[in-house]
């Protein structure tokens, strides 16, 4: 009936994008109700990074930023997922700052600026990044590798489009993103080099999901043995090459430098392999950073005149936090009080624009989490965990990610889900069947740990 509906609405509609959304409306809620739980994260997961509606100036901003569909898959995880004896646990001292972040940006609220924005800021937060992190109490291990093949899966594909892009310097989706109006949200391919876009829409957005998931494949490869992950890494590491952003290829070294640091002190691995995968990552690294797409970006005019942007911008954030109430202007509402100074341009670092909307307190709280999630990597022997973390950390202070585009912290998210999910859960776990044997036994233990 949903359908018929849909279908109708597509016929009578004057604009043909009414229709379609009807449309995917009605086979998403058809699909969520009877499609397997554990499918249900990753699917989220693939409907942000593949529908292409973030950038684009026929979409509402609050749809493709905020209120994205995957938020609705989301939320159907949330009420049809059981607690398990087997789930995961989290930390209690990163529950207790993600908990602090909420009620910050609660707090905020009463001092907004943009009211609106910061109830939506604060909502799709809570859903797309602090949720999936509470979801890992009930982690299965079905449902973590599921998720893990998904996102491997899809940065095949993506990766591949992305290296298509770049070799024929042409952006297939590009139309969708063309920015022709003032004050529209799209853009349009102003750099030096030709850049890829995929379905993610900008570069550097891009950037941030290539260098990410490059760092967690590979690592991933290494501590598992996975032939999916291997490949995905090399594929995901070529696109973020094409992605030509500069801040890529430092978020992807910098990631990998954590994981090999994950990878010597975990007990799971023989020296070998270490060793191994050490000459890998490095390997990975020096592939990326010696790009002659990157070189040439670098020493354009236009590249320089970026970094010089974003330098000013950066001072332009301090000074104007400084101004304000040590609350901040209120959650995500950064690009507001840019324009209230007379800014034309966003602050283009993630960093920055949370100084601006939480204040002092808000970014301090927030960058500790991300290092929160880095440490449980380390601690509970998952190097993916992490490596991508701290790719992502590094890779989202370029661009105004987390105030303008909250609902890509759904790539935080899922981290923490296969981080506080599907890790060690004792902090020195010995090799061995008779310790494997008590460790299955024991009601702590995380899915995948006790099924190895």
């Amino acid at each position: 009936m949903l359908v018929v509906v849909a279908s109708l609405a597509i016929l009578l509609s004057e604009q043909a994008w009414v229709g379609v959304i009807g449309l995917g409306a009605s086979i998403g809620v058809i699909v969520a109700a009877i499609v397997p739980v554990r499918f249900l994260p990753g699917l989220a997961f693939a409907t942000f990074l593949l529908l292409p509606i973030t950038y684009m100036p026929q979409v509402n901003p609050f749809i493709g930023r905020y209120l994205s569909p995957a938020l609705f898959f989301l939320v159907v995880w949330f009420i049809r997922s059981r607690r398990t004896a087997t789930g995961g646990v989290i930390p209690k001292s990163w529950l207790f700052l993600a908990i602090l972040l909420l009620g910050w940006a609660v707090l905020s609220f009463i001092w907004s600026i943009d009211s609106s924005r910061s109830i939506a800021w604060t909502g799709t937060v809570a859903c797309v990044f602090l949720g999936p992190a509470l979801m890992a109490r009930r982690a299965e291990t079905s449902t973590v590798a599921a998720l893990s093949k998904s996102w491997l899966w899809i940065g095949l594909f993506l990766s591949a489009m992305a290296v298509a892009e770049g070799l024929t310097s042409t952006s297939f989706l590009g139309s969708l993103y063309s920015n022709t109006e003032s004050g529209a949200i799209g853009f349009n391919q102003v750099w030096s080099e030709s850049r890829a876009t995929t379905t993610l829409g900008h570069p550097l957005m891009n950037a941030t999901f290539f260098a990410t998931t490059a760092a967690y494949a590979i690592m991933n490869s290494a501590r598992t043995k996975s032939r999916l992950s291997l490949y995905a890494g090399a594929a995901c590491t070529a696109g973020s090459v094409f992605t030509v952003s500069r801040s890529a290829v430092t978020a992807l070294a910098v990631g990998l430098v954590v994981g090999v640091v994950a990878v010597a002190v975990t007990k799971a691995m023989s020296f070998g392999r270490k060793t191994v995968w050490t000459a890998a990552a490095v390997c990975a690294g020096l592939v990326v950073m010696n790009s002659p797409l990157i070189a040439a970006r670098s020493q354009s005019a236009e590249g320089d005149s970026s970094s010089v942007l974003r330098a000013v911008l950066l001072d332009a954030a301090i000074r104007i936090s400084g101004e304000g109430n040590f609350i901040g202007a209120g959650a995500g509402a950064s690009q507001s009080r840019a324009t209230m100074a007379g800014m034309t341009l966003p602050f283009e670092n993630s960093y920055a624009g949370v100084l601006v909307s939480l204040g002092g307190f808000g970014v301090a709280v927030f960058a500790l989490l991300i290092a929160g999630l880095v440490l449980t990597g380390i601690r509970r022997g998952l190097p993916e965990v992490a490596a991508a973390t701290t790719a992502f950390g590094v890779q989202i202070a370029a661009y105004p990610l987390v105030d303008n585009v909250p609902v890509a912290l759904i790539v935080l998210g899922v981290l923490a889900y296969l981080g506080f999910g599907g890790g060690n859960f004792q902090s020195d776990v010995k090799a061995g069947a008779a310790n494997l044997a008590t460790l299955r036994r024991s009601s702590h233990v995380s899915p995948i740990q006790a099924h190895r």
